[in-house]
Order: structure tokens, then sequence, then C-alpha cells
């Protein structure tokens, strides 16, 4: 056999398009950076100082599991500085699914020092995470605190309910989305601007409320052996429970990191060329790892903010200290990493 012949092999049950998926991989990445940086600067000094009126309203609250919560906080801060290590080195297309590992680990990590200490629970499973997390998404930043929601008034009852009858939202900043467009996302941008930054968020947002809602519809056929909703009986059955769809940042995360393990993972090391386009499987760069850790780096310093509203800014200082002498190699540098072209800022001047 030929070449080609097992070419044809490699790729006969494989869908999605290489090209388009390594898009979407970088677009939403890069959109995150934007939006953070927008709306609280571009360095650790600026967002200490444009984060400071974030988590106001949880002080004075018992922090009852507090050495589970430093302990994911020790895990998001070492896997900040494996990015930040990443980001410093030569590019390799097969390190990217590693690197959404990383990236994926150290955002839940971070997030759950705020999920434990408003909730007192550490959930170890995905899908519980994004249980729990719904519950909170309020008291987080932009853009972290986006979601979807069902929206009764956009829907036909005879219908089949889809994506298309929830909204978006970006509540921090005022926006506001019926059935947002998922063209951003999947299109090739030299640059991306706020406003573009913004509509791949939402597009991203919007495709995952639709995959999870596929995975409700196919479940019920499954379950009741119905190819498909041309009865209305089925699609009465199966409504209730796809009103129940709403999505948030960490739907979207989760799903962003099982794309890249499980499904997406061919665009990252085979060459693919789309006619439509004119363009290669080349979208994913250094610039995109520089990305991922800035984004880690923020969600970081928004983690240590809520330490610091916990438990006050001397006991905060401490923790992370003793997080710090914790650590092996490059401990020294714990708080000398920064995006490009930040200004440096000592652990002093955070807990200032």
């Amino acid at each position: 056999m030929t070449i080609e012949y097992y070419a044809s092999l490699l790729r006969r049950d494989y869908v999605p398009n290489p090209v388009y998926a390594e898009i979407s991989t970088g677009n939403w990445i890069r959109a995150l950076r934007k939006c953070i940086e927008e709306e609280y600067g571009n360095n650790i000094s600026e967002w200490e100082e444009n984060l400071r009126g974030t988590f106001t309203t949880v002080q004075g609250r018992e922090f009852e599991n507090l050495p589970a919560a430093l302990l994911c906080l020790s895990q998001g801060m070492s896997l900040t500085l494996s990015l930040k290590t990443r980001s410093t080195q030569p590019f390799f297309p097969w390190n990217t699914v590693g690197l959404i590992s990383d990236f994926y680990y150290s955002i839940t990590n971070l997030f759950n020092v705020v999920v434990i200490g408003q909730t007192d629970q550490l959930v170890e499973n995905h899908r519980g995470r994004i249980k729990v997390f719904s519950g909170i998404k309020n008291i987080f930043p932009h853009p972290f605190n986006m979601y979807t929601e069902f929206n009764n008034s956009l829907w036909n009852q005879k219908k089949l309910i889809t994506q298309e009858y929830y909204t978006s939202y970006l509540p921090s900043v005022g926006m506001v989305r019926n059935n947002a467009s998922e063209s951003s996302i999947n299109s090739w941008h030299t640059e991306i601007d706020h406003e573009l930054a913004q509509d791949i968020i939402l597009g991203y947002m919007r495709g995952t409320t639709g995959f999870y809602l596929e995975e409700k519809t196919e479940a019920y056929k499954k379950k009741a052996k119905n190819e498909n909703f041309m009865k209305q009986s089925h699609k009465d059955a199966v409504n209730p429970e796809l009103k129940r769809g709403s999505t948030n940042f960490m739907s979207c995360l989760y799903r962003y990191r099982t794309k890249a393990h499980y499904r997406d993972f061919i665009y990252l090391t085979n060459h693919s060329y789309e006619p439509s386009n004119g363009r290669a499987n080349n979208y994913i760069d250094q610039s995109y790892i520089d990305s991922l850790f800035v984004v880690s780096y923020f969600t970081t310093a928004m983690a240590i903010k809520y330490l610091i509203a916990k438990l006050g800014r001397e006991n905060a200082y401490n923790a992370v200290n003793a997080i710090k002498q914790s650590f092996k190699a490059g401990a020294e540098d714990l708080w000398f990493i920064y995006p490009p072209g930040g200004r440096e800022l000592g652990a002093e001047d955070y807990f200032r």
C-alpha cells in the first residue's frame, strides 16, 4: 500500500477541519487576553490597582477550608510559572496539548481558591466544578463572569430548543447579545481589538451552549430510541431539560480542554491546508503561548486578591510567602513573572 493510502485512512473518520480548529483555539485565548488588558491593564501593577474593588463583599467571612485553598493556590501558581517558562522557550506545535492542559489546571486551581472560600467545597470532577462555579460566578471579574441563559421570549414553543434561544451576557461591560454569531471565533485575524475580542468570546460561549444542548438531545434520542425530533411529543419531552442548558466561563474552559485532548489534537502536529480561505493550520505560535501565560498570571493576581479580602493583607502575605518557600527551582522568581512589557513589582508592593 502507498503512503497516500495510509494518509487517507488517517483522516477517514476525522470530521473537523484542522485549519478552523486551530483558528478557534487561538482566537479564544487571544480574545480573553485582550479583554483582560482593556479592563485591567497590561501588567501586575495595573492589575493590583484595577482589581482593588473586586471581592469587597466577601470580607469578614470565615475561611473554614483554608488548607485546601492554599494547596490549590500553590498548584495554580506553579502551573503559571510553568507557562511563563514555556513562553520564553522556542515554540513547537507538539507541545500545544500539554500547554492547554497546564493552562486548564492553572485556571481551575486558582478559581478553586474562590470556590472553596465561598462554598467550603472542593469539587474534583469537571462537571461538578462547572455547576458549583455557576452559583458564584457573579463575584468573579470580567470576563470570567460571562454566561448564557435561556430566553423564553425568543422561543416558539413548538420548536426544539437550540442555542439560538439563548442570550449571552458579559455583565461587567453591560453587553447582552441574542443569538451571538460564531463567525468571528472561526475567522483568521491578524489583530484582535476589544470589540472583536468580545464578539469572539460571545461566539465561543454560544458554540459551547450548542455543544452541551446537542449532548442532551443525543442522550434523549438514545434513551427514547428516537432517530429525530419530528414528533412534537419528543420535543415536549426533552425541552424542559434543554431550558437548563446555561453555560459559563468554566463550561467554555472545560470544552476548550476536551476539544484539544480528544478531538482536535490532529491539528497540532498535522499539516493541513484549507483552499476556501487559502490558509494552513499555522495560527498557533509564540504569541499564543504568551497569551496563555498572561491569562493565567492575571488569574493568579485575582486569586491573591480574594485571599487578601478573606484573610487581610498581612495574613495573605504570610500565606503566599509560605507557598513561595515550598517551591523548588524558580521560587525566587515568584513575584517577578511579568506579561511582556510589564514593570517589575514585588510582593511588598502587591500587599501594600
